[in-house]
């Protein structure tokens, strides 16, 4: 999938990161369709591709998504970031470095893992890598609890998790997103389920607690879903108008 893109027309602009493992057009393509209604300039890369060597390197993810803000600036007064699960910790990552971004919003963006996910990282995670196993498939038992839903296992593009780029992920997020959270000074959005079966539930105060931005807000939605997508028209519609309300008024 080549990176999706919509010029608007309202000088605003919104670069949407998806997250890391799933299928990124029906992770995110809820949140394009709606802002393109709403005349936002819209970019969405593909920051890695399944199977290859880019799976791998974070600071590529980091690189392509900051180009595009940098792009997105010398054409628009306005450049905002949408961040689905990990792509809120690039998000977070590219507000601290950036100059160019006007807000970011996150949804059900990682700092705090639940007790389950957290043991495999901590306990599960080492022990693979030291059996030089380099991936698993989702398919395990142990594997989160609602992935077997919405028949997600014959339809996903991405059925194994490479431990090399999950152990990089949870580094980055313990090294780099929760010790420099208090350098975030531009407006923020958490977007967090209320009972995320990956995602502790503490993460969204802790976010709102830790970033030194003065206007900040926590919105739950009533999911016991990490995946954002697989909400119900009128759940999807409520995020949507909170984050462009959020947005529009910056």
């Amino acid at each position: 999938m080549p990176e999706t893109y919509k010029l608007g027309t309202n000088n605003k602009a919104i670069l949407i990161l998806h997250g890391f493992g799933g299928d990124v057009m029906r992770d995110t393509d809820f949140l394009i369709k709606y802002f393109i209604r709403k005349d936002y300039t819209i970019v969405r890369p593909l920051l890695y591709k399944y199977n290859d060597h880019s799976l791998y390197h974070i600071e590529k993810w980091l690189k392509i998504a900051n180009d595009c803000v940098d792009k997105l600036s010398k054409n628009h007064e306005k450049v905002f970031i949408l961040g689905a699960s990990f792509g809120g910790d690039l998000a977070i990552s590219l507000a601290r470095n950036n100059q160019n971004v006007t807000g970011i919003s996150t949804l059900e963006t990682p700092i705090f893992f639940t007790t389950k996910i957290s043991f495999l990282l901590s306990f599960f995670l080492p022990i693979l890598k030291l059996l030089k196993i380099d991936k698993v498939r989702k398919n395990k038992f142990w594997y989160r609890k609602n992935y077997h839903q919405k028949n997600r296992i014959s339809s996903d593009p991405f059925p194994f998790i490479p431990i090399k780029t999950i152990s990089k992920i949870y580094k980055f997020i313990k090294k780099e997103i929760r010790q420099n959270l208090r350098e975030i000074h531009i407006p923020f959005l958490i977007v967090q389920a209320t009972k995320s079966d990956i995602i502790a539930k503490k993460t969204a105060k802790y976010i709102y607690n830790k970033i030194s931005s003065r206007d900040k807000e926590i919105y739950y939605i009533e999911t016991n879903n990490h995946d954002l997508n697989v909400l119900d028209e009128p759940q999807k519609i409520l995020i949507l108008e909170k984050i462009f309300k959020f947005f529009d008024v910056l």
